[in-house]
């Protein structure tokens, strides 16, 4: 999965996903890999083994969808929107140089999952 398709699947998403989560692991430079016995597991570009049950869990839980967020972020904020019995989930990051990525979701950690991949592009 290219990164604009995984933008635009976790757009689309109503909520957390296992298969995002992998995608987003790979899009970080992890391999995967199975060993000789069948299970699934990452490689590192330096050699260090995850398997797969143990990636975290970046679009159900904001403490790891944060820690994909990009070095030299200016300002991260979270908000959430309800209007005339409507309701979405957004994030906002500047980086240093360049204009603000402000993304909406079904979940806030879709929100900050979508804004952090987004952000990785100009890395």
């Amino acid at each position: 999965m290219t990164r604009d398709e995984l933008i635009a699947a976790l757009q689309a998403a109503s909520g957390p996903s296992r298969e995002f989560d992998h995608q987003i692991h790979a899009l970080l430079g992890w391999k995967l890999g199975e060993n000789s016995t069948g299970s699934l597991y990452f490689v590192s570009a330096d050699g260090q083994r995850m398997f797969v049950q143990d990636v975290p869990h970046y679009t159900s839980s904001l403490d790891a969808a944060m820690t994909l967020v990009p070095k030299g972020v200016f300002q991260c904020m979270y908000i959430e929107v309800g209007l005339q019995h409507k309701h979405w989930n957004a994030c906002g990051i500047t980086r240093a140089g360049q204009g603000a990525i402000v993304t909406h979701a079904k979940t806030l950690t879709l929100a900050v999952c979508i804004a952090a991949v987004k952000a990785m592009e100009g890395e």
